[in-house]
């Protein structure tokens, strides 16, 4: 117990007198198809990036700032989708989507943008100039698109290509070059370019790889993230999830409480919910995956308390479906709703199926997502306690997930498997059919006290 308390105070001592040393950190390198030889370059990205964002958040910075620096460092690795990382046009470009969401409900995102080194930085630049007037009622912009976008950028002192034609080049990797060429060599052996000609599945399914983050700090504020190459050969100007509001990322925030006659008719249709969650047990199995912190034997979040929630998402998957479905507010609301009486995992699990799913195929997709509940305590100088649970669903190969948070200090990868393989890398275990999500589930806990 002594020992527990010197080292309480010497953490908080490093982290600075109104800082406080809980967290959690979540990361996903996409939805999609990971093979054996990428695993090992995809897990030090996120490790990488968990490690970011922590760095952030020690340093006092906001949930915001930690999501947008995890995500910088997906977006500088070349093993992901997502900046240097990117998939090329049809026409051998990139073109980079991103966005990011507060629980405040400050928002920002680029779209279709070429040359700006990290798109995030973009999307998070705007979302914080949302905050500030402008005069004669002027309304800033939450999103920006194309060559207009990296202007913009530019003028803010971000890294930028100088034109269009050197913006590709920031892009661009050796690997991404080759499967351009492979596809398009496939595709010029069909009758016209797009007659219905079908990738090979171990390269189609490497396709819709996104990267994103969600991040909830010391005091339970959260924060949501996401940035895209987008689909291989698309067309260009194609906007993916990852720009689009309610698709990409959500986070939001309230008073515990707040809202509960709105949810009072959400009662209607909760037969109807519970028995698919008994036909995906039957027809799945059920699995589920579970880490090394000691997730999911607390109790469920959601009971009533006097206090603060948020839930953040981020999405990955084939952009046209979790956009029509709007994935991230669906899943958000469906945690909201539902989480105290199945838990998070279940929750994203219930929206995945009723939406992503009903969607026509490929319609791979994966979404991971926290719900923090800071309880205060009966005297305001007791400080309160932040709750934290932290969930993960897929319908896909697999899905690269990983997480750090307190009291763990160091990143765990997970990459979630397809059910039916028993390390996700089985072409013939196709997401798309109704029971095939996986999930995972974690959450943690701890006190913040009050200072003077």
């Amino acid at each position: 117990m002594t020992l527990g308390k010197r080292q309480r105070r010497a953490t908080e001592a490093a982290l600075g007198s109104h800082a406080s040393p809980g967290y959690f950190i979540a990361v996903h390198a996409g939805a999609g198809f990971h093979s054996k030889s990428s695993q090992p370059k995809v897990a030090r990205a996120l490790r990488a990036a968990c490690r970011a964002a922590r760095k952030t958040l020690r340093e006092g910075g906001t949930a915001l700032q930690a999501v947008t620096n995890a995500i910088s460092v997906l977006e500088d690795d070349p093993s992901c989708n997502a900046g240097r990382g990117s998939n090329l046009t049809f026409n051998g470009s990139v073109e980079c989507d991103a966005s990011v969401m507060a629980g405040t409900a400050c928002y920002g995102a680029v779209a279709a943008v070429p040359g700006i080194r990290n798109p995030v930085k973009a999307a998070s630049l705007l979302a914080g100039e949302t905050l500030e007037p402008l005069p004669c009622g002027l309304i800033r912009p939450t999103m920006l698109a194309g060559e207009g976008a990296r202007v913009w950028a530019a003028q803010r002192g971000l890294e930028t290509a100088e034109s269009r034609e050197q913006a590709s080049q920031m892009h661009s990797t050796p690997r991404a070059v080759r499967q351009w060429q492979t596809f398009r060599a496939i595709l010029a052996e069909a009758t016209g370019e797009y007659s219905g000609v079908v990738l090979p599945d171990s390269q189609q399914q490497r396709l819709f790889d996104t990267v994103g983050a969600v991040v909830v700090d010391g005091r339970g504020h959260v924060a949501s993230g996401v940035s895209s190459g987008g689909i291989a050969l698309k067309q260009e100007g194609r906007v993916g999830e990852a720009a689009l509001y309610g698709a990409g990322c959500w986070a939001e925030e309230g008073e515990e409480g707040a809202g509960e006659e709105e949810g009072a008719g959400e009662e209607e249709g909760a037969g109807e919910e519970e028995q698919q969650q008994r036909e995906t047990k039957e027809k799945s199995g059920g699995r589920r995956l579970r880490g090394e912190t000691g997730a999911s034997d607390a109790a469920p979040l959601g009971s009533k308390t006097n206090g603060m929630h948020g839930v953040a998402v981020s999405t990955t998957g084939v952009g046209e479906r979790v956009a029509a479905c709007l994935l991230s507010k669906t899943a958000a609301d469906a945690v909201r709703a539902a989480a105290g009486d199945q838990g998070v995992s279940g929750a994203l699990r219930s929206a995945l199926r009723r939406s992503v799913l009903k969607t026509p195929p490929p319609n791979d997709a994966g979404v991971i997502c926290v719900l923090a509940q800071r309880s205060e305590r009966a005297h305001p100088d007791q400080g309160c306690e932040v709750r934290v649970e932290f969930g993960a669903a897929h319908c896909s190969h697999s899905l690269a997930v990983a997480h750090c948070g307190a009291p763990r200090a160091e990143p765990i990868v997970h990459f979630m498997p397809a059910l039916g393989s028993r390390d996700g890398l089985d072409p013939g275990a196709t997401g798309s059919r109704p029971g095939h999500v996986v999930e995972l589930a974690q959450s943690c806990r701890w006190n913040v006290e009050e200072r003077g």
